[in-house]
């Protein structure tokens, strides 16, 4: 675990060094993701979104002088219930980030995908991008559990979310190479009543290329909480954090004689399906006997008793079929081998986990 949260901290500073500035303030440091004191009852559902998408790419012609272009596109906004927000940029040459978010009540969905993609360069030249996003979403909510025959008095529950992910980084680049794709995620749940329950948990996946690569990496049906005291009919506040961010690079460089060869590297952060309320579990009396009649309610209103179940994800970023299509078209399925993301999906329908997060090995 340690490892892990660690290399989280480190990407930060991959970014920064890789694109010449530190693009997004915040750098996802975790020590400031939640503050100590908890916040005041919200009347209802408050949610934001702010980051980044952006791209660049360089052209080195033969003899003539270097082209470049590109952008960073920064967003920040509220998120409106029950709408999908989209955000992208894209160059004309291959390289394009996207990100899309929806929130609703007791569930968070966000979806991100920074691709790069190169043809061949000619002889004695060479081309080369990047893609990247970043973000922080966060939703602040508050929850009244009650019983008639309780309010007033001190309960106990076990109260959380339901967690499911993957953060997938594809690479499709001559051997040797330095075209990488690689990210990281941290998703945070806080619980505010008479006892505050936090608990958040980092993942990092990249793929440079290395046998000691993890270019997949996931939670499946993690439950993210804990046992919280409150007061019957009192309302307490649930918020929930998720920071995402990842770089995808991509060249090609011609020889003396011969054209270079194509790259594309993608890196997807995939949480469309996901955070979602977990319902109300072992309800108490101050005493410690079980309560069965009760209502729960949300900010909103919605019915917080079960497990929220949204009916559908939210769409793929359209930045993910853009790098599709450019792999098709630059590659060979007999020459070539498309590492991370593939892997991924196959664990992901295997099942196969170790505990809390499954990684997929490289191979």
């Amino acid at each position: 675990m340690n490892s892990i949260k660690a290399d989280f901290f480190r990407g930060e500073s991959v970014v920064t060094l890789m694109t010449g500035s530190a693009i997004f303030t915040r750098a996802f440091c975790f020590s400031a993701l939640l503050s100590c004191v908890a916040p005041e009852a919200s009347a209802a559902l408050s949610a934001t979104i702010d980051g980044y998408v952006g791209a660049t790419f360089a052209y080195f012609p033969d003899g003539e002088p270097i082209q470049s272009g590109g952008d960073t596109v920064f967003f920040n906004q509220a998120l409106t219930n029950n709408v999908t927000h989209s955000f992208a940029y894209a160059t004309p040459f291959g390289d394009a980030a996207d990100v899309v978010a929806r929130v609703g009540d007791g569930w968070m969905r966000i979806g991100a995908v920074a691709s790069s993609a190169r043809f061949g360069a000619p002889a004695r030249e060479a081309w080369s991008g990047h893609a990247r996003f970043g973000l922080r979403a966060e939703v602040l909510d508050t929850i009244v559990i009650n019983n008639p025959a309780l309010t007033g008095t001190v309960g106990f529950a076990d109260l959380g979310f339901l967690v499911e992910g993957v953060l997938s980084a594809g690479r499709d680049a001559p051997a040797g190479s330095n075209f990488a794709a690689a990210g990281g995620a941290n998703i945070a749940v806080s619980l505010f009543a008479i006892n505050t329950v936090t608990q958040n948990f980092p993942l990092r996946a990249e793929n440079r290329g290395r046998a000691q690569d993890i270019p997949a990496v996931g939670l499946d049906n993690e439950i993210m909480g804990g046992e919280l005291s409150f007061v019957y009919g009192m309302p307490f506040n649930y918020f929930v954090v998720l920071e995402t961010e990842a770089l995808a690079s991509s060249g090609s460089t011609g020889g003396p004689n011969n054209a270079g060869l194509p790259s594309a590297t993608s890196f997807v952060s995939d949480f469309r399906n996901t955070i979602t309320w977990a319902g109300v579990s072992n309800l108490r009396d101050a005493a410690g006997n079980p309560v069965t009649e009760f209502t729960a309610f949300s900010g909103t209103g919605a019915d917080f008793r079960h497990a929220i179940v949204p009916a559908s994800p939210i769409p793929v970023p359209g930045g993910f079929v853009l790098f599709a299509s450019a792999l098709l078209v630059m590659t060979k399925p007999s020459r070539w081998r498309f590492r991370g993301d593939r892997a991924g999906w196959r664990a992901v329908r295997q099942g196969r986990n170790d505990g809390r997060v499954w990684r997929a090995a490289t191979g």
